[in-house]
């Protein structure tokens, strides 16, 4: 950690080696080398390097040629020359093979050789030589610190590879907790604190990378004091520190306030808190390593390309260019033109001209970002991109691909564009694809979905779906609205649809019952870990989630059609969805994007129409504010024209393909709290009454239902349901607060009170099924427990759950259901059924209803809609879910459950047409929308 000291006493070891000791003389020539190295004293090492390897090779000794070689090696890494590097490994690898013994050095060189290789991007390659190195490094001494800190840069290379290359976060969390978990074993030294330090940014930079941005703020700090602990303030280890605490700042920033987005050149400079802290921190970095030599210039031309990037959100393009312009000169002389390095610069330069409007320039930068990412591809013209596979860094791949898409689409609009723009948005999709099918975690499924979801809405410009739909206007082939079609999918719920797949894989793959139980029980102690509190619980879920990749790894070996099945998400087409189609039912999907890129696709029995809706900053104004309105319950002039106004932004421009319609499917992840139901289709005569009762309501008009994707929404009207015998019980409720006195108003189902309304409902419920001859059972108060609902859901038909119910906008999982244990005075939650609790149940239910508050309220993902408890009982197996958006009325609610029951029960009628009676009953008899319209169903 003091290379110029050590440098001094490694020259003096030489001097006393040289005429009495060749081979010790010679490795410790390479020692001094690698000092230079450290010292950025690159051209200094390769000659003192370079004239041993000639003066040793009267030797005749390949142990002396490989650590050199090895040196060699090293300063290659250092410069980042990594092919070059890994032929140096590759030539020391053959000397070292007249060497029997398996030496430390010998071991190095292959941890350095499985560094190259990741840094090459051959990631299995890299991650089967890790293993290899663990292996054998078990052969040594496992208390020499030497053996400990290769361990250590085994486990460097894995989270690096975890992080970039395989996009496995949480995954690569866990092995920098294992890594500072072995440091801490260790005698504290400044190496130690070092290599501390390195993995606690990493933390930071994969939290960077989940937007959790608090804890990468942590994380990030504190390494950038061990920084200052171990090399003082002025180190470039501190500098650097400073610079990725300004790209966290600029990061925040733009997911905070939609930074990025293509914007007017007109706009006038602004100023966001966030940015003005990343200046703060870049001129910070800049002055220390300005202060240092020449040797940093790289680092200074990495910064000016961040602060360019800073200019162009605050709107000040003369300075963005004249930096990227600075960026260029300094980068380009160092790597090239086309080098992995130059790839932040090429990726930021482009956002530029983007909102500059200079679209070919566009082109042409993000182009030489394309093959300066690409490790063989060097085809120059921009109308091509690279193989799939081709990459360094996939992030950056499908950055470069996605915004060349936009750029196309942007520039002109002719044939040949718009054909470029929808080639780059496939090549795209395709590395997703190959991405998916590699990732383990939920976060990382999750972090994919974000980046389909890019593609929908058009971050610079124009979507996958504008291009689309311009092919068609001017081509009037069909090929391009099934591909608008496919893109609009593709941005629904992917992470759920693949969650399902493998769900149904196990099902179906003949896995005997045992492996399937050891599954779900390890499933069942990583959520309990995940929210339990203690010393052993980051430990037990390292362990929990090893054991669970290591029994999936099983199962896809012994059982290959799980293997198959579990990737085999295959989207519905607009031919399959329209052949499957009841007669009167027509889909609306819904996708949203900026500026322009609105649209809503309209499918029924015969037709397919792609609608151009109002721009994106209209259709967030009108739905908020209709939302707003409606949940707060405000008098009839306030919520009818904002009613109006959401009718007129969302439905109004389908209305006319929908002739002969009854039956709606609004397919809107993005828009899961917003109930068409209660949108009018025109304004009343006189705002200046109450009476709900005359509004025209859509949900006069149509049975609407709500799903997360097309494609669930055809399996779901597909599904043929195996029911060999009756179920154990067609009916089971659960009404854990329902004693006590009720009162209109005075009691919702998301506080903590008691529910005397609940138990009414169930038990009318209740006699409308013992009237037809049909099981049932209830638990009210004491008996509704936790434990016997999970015992008892699996056998029952139709699930009816009326209680308090929570949901958690943060931590997804948290979200909860209140049974009888519950006691909110001394926080006992033993008694709640977690959303992260409910993944992990197994029901058959056709119906399920949670007739509790907000139990269709969660955290809205990006590309995959809202995370709550419907969604988690959607995955557990119910087929269709009757949830609520917001707070209801305990004795509202009541009576419109009691009323849905008995429709379809009585009338022998679909569970949507129920609803929509339930509703249109409240509807008569004056009753606010906020109580009826707020309770909407998933499903078919």
């Amino acid at each position: 950690m003091q290379p110029d000291s050590a440098l001094v006493y490694y020259q003096k070891l030489a001097a006393i080696y040289k005429n009495e000791a060749p081979k010790q003389y010679y490795f410790t020539e390479a020692k001094i080398a690698e000092q230079l190295i450290n010292l950025r004293k690159y051209t200094q090492a390769k000659r003192l390097l370079d004239q041993q390897l000639r003066a040793s090779v009267h030797l005749f000794n390949p142990e002396v040629e490989a650590r050199l070689l090895q040196s060699l090696a090293k300063l290659a890494y250092a410069q980042k020359h990594y092919k070059v590097g890994f032929r140096l490994c590759e030539k020391a690898e053959k000397a070292y093979q007249s060497v029997e013994a398996i030496t430390l050095d010998k071991i190095d060189l292959h941890v350095l050789k499985a560094d190259f290789v990741s840094r090459l991007a051959y990631f299995d390659q890299s991650l089967s030589l890790i293993d290899t190195c663990m292996a054998t490094l078990q052969t040594h001494r496992p208390e020499s610190v030497r053996v400990a800190y290769l361990r250590v840069k085994l486990y460097a290379i894995q989270s690096f590879i975890e992080l970039g290359g395989k996009l496995a976060f949480d995954k690569s969390l866990e092995t920098c907790y294992k890594s500072l978990k072995l440091l801490k074993r260790l005698p504290t030294t400044k190496q130690n604190l070092y290599w501390q330090s390195r993995f606690i940014y990493r933390q930071g930079l994969i939290y960077k990378n989940q937007q959790k941005f608090s804890l990468a703020y942590q994380y990030y700090r504190v390494a950038l004091q061990l920084n200052k602990q171990v090399f003082g303030n002025t180190h470039q280890e501190v500098a650097s520190s400073l610079l990725q605490i300004g790209r966290l700042y600029a990061m925040h920033a733009a997911k905070k306030y939609s930074l990025g987005r293509q914007r007017a050149i007109t706009d006038k400079p602004i100023k966001y808190p966030e940015l003005d802290s990343a200046f703060v921190y870049y001129r910070q970095s800049l002055k220390l390593y300005k202060k240092k030599n020449t040797c940093f210039k790289e680092q200074i031309g990495r910064i000016y390309s961040n602060l360019a990037y800073l200019y162009t959100h605050i709107r000040k393009y003369e300075q963005a260019e004249e930096y990227f312009q600075h960026s260029y000169e300094i980068l380009s002389k160092v790597y090239g033109k086309t080098h992995p390095e130059m790839v932040p610069l090429y990726n930021y330069w482009g956002a530029l001209v983007c909102v500059l409007k200079k679209y070919s320039q566009q082109l042409e930068i993000l182009h030489k970002g394309l093959l300066s990412n690409a490790k063989n591809f060097n085809n120059k013209d921009i109308f091509v991109a690279p193989p799939v596979k081709d990459y360094y860094h996939p992030g950056y791949f499908h950055a470069f691909c996605t915004s060349k898409a936009m750029a196309f689409a942007n520039r002109s609009g002719d044939l040949k564009d718009l054909k470029a723009s929808l080639y780059h948005f496939e090549v795209a999709d395709s590395l997703i694809k190959h991405c998916r099918n590699r990732v383990f975690r939920k976060q990382s499924h999750l972090f994919t979905a974000s980046l389909i979801n890019q593609a929908n809405i058009g971050i610079q410009g124009k979507s996958a779906v504008y291009t689309c739909s311009q092919l068609y206007r001017q081509t009037k082939k069909a090929k391009y609205l099934e591909k608008a079609f496919y893109f609009i999918e593709r941005g629904n719920s992917s992470f759920l649809m693949q969650a399902l797949a493998e769900a149904e894989a196990k099902k179906i793959s003949d896995i005997p019952r045992k492996l399937l139980d050891k599954e779900r029980s390890l499933r069942k102690q990583i959520v309990y870990y995940e929210h339990k509190q203690g010393q052993n619980k980051q430990d037990s879920l390292v362990r929990l989630n090893m054991d669970y990749e290591t029994l999936i790894a099983q199962l896809e070996k012994e059982y290959p059609r799980y293997a198959q099945l579990k990737l085999d998400v295959k989207q519905v087409t607009i031919q399959q969805l329209q052949q499957s189609m009841p007669a009167q039912t027509a889909t609306l999907m819904y996708t949203f994007g900026v500026q322009s890129n609105n649209y809503v696709f309209v499918i029924t029995k015969n037709t397919a129409q792609l609608v151009l809706l109002p721009k994106a900053a209209n259709i967030q104004a009108a739905i908020s504010h209709y939302y707003n309105q409606l949940s707060s319950e405000k008098r009839l002039r306030n919520f009818a024209p904002a009613s109006y106004q959401g009718y007129k932004a969302l439905f109004k421009p389908a209305e006319k393909y929908l002739k002969g319609i009854r039956k709606l499917v609004v397919i809107a992840p993005s828009l899961e709290n917003i109930p068409f139901e209660a949108m009018i289709t025109q304004l009343p005569k006189s705002l200046q009454q109450d009476d709900f009762s005359k509004l025209n309501y859509l949900g006069k008009h149509y049975q609407i239902s709500y799903h997360y994707s097309a494609t669930l929404w055809y399996k779901a009207i597909n599904q043929v349901v195996e029911q060999t015998v009756a179920p154990e019980l067609h009916f089971l409720a659960f009404a854990p607060f329902s004693v006590g006195k009720g009162a209109v108003f005075n009691t919702i189902r998301g506080a903590n009170d008691y529910l005397p309304e609940s138990g009414l409902e169930v038990k009318s419920i209740y006699n409308v099924f013992k009237s037809k001859n049909l099981s049932a059972e209830v638990s009210l108060a004491k008996a509704a427990t936790k434990d016997y609902f999970i015992q008892k859901v699996k056998t029952a038909h139709i699930v009816h759950i009326a209680s308090h119910s929570e949901a958690n906008t943060q931590h997804v999982g948290l979200a909860k259901i209140h049974f009888a244990e519950f006691n909110h005075q001394n926080q006992n939650f033993s008694g709640c059924l977690l959303a992260s609790e409910v993944y992990n149940l197994e029901l058959n239910a056709d119906l399920l209803v949670l007739s509790s508050c907000e139990s269709g309220v969660g955290k809205l993902i990006e590309g995959e809609g809202v995370f709550s408890l419907a969604r988690s009982f959607l995955y557990a197996g119910a087929r269709n879910i009757v949830f609520s958006l917001w707070e209801i009325d305990d004795y509202y609610t009541r009576e419109l459950m009691v009323i849905f029951y008995q429709q379809f029960l009585t009338h022998s009628m679909s569970y949507s047409r129920a609803l929509q009676i339930a509703q249109q009953k409240m509807v008569a008899k004056g009753v606010h929308p906020k109580h009826w319209s707020g309770i909407v169903m998933i499903g078919k």
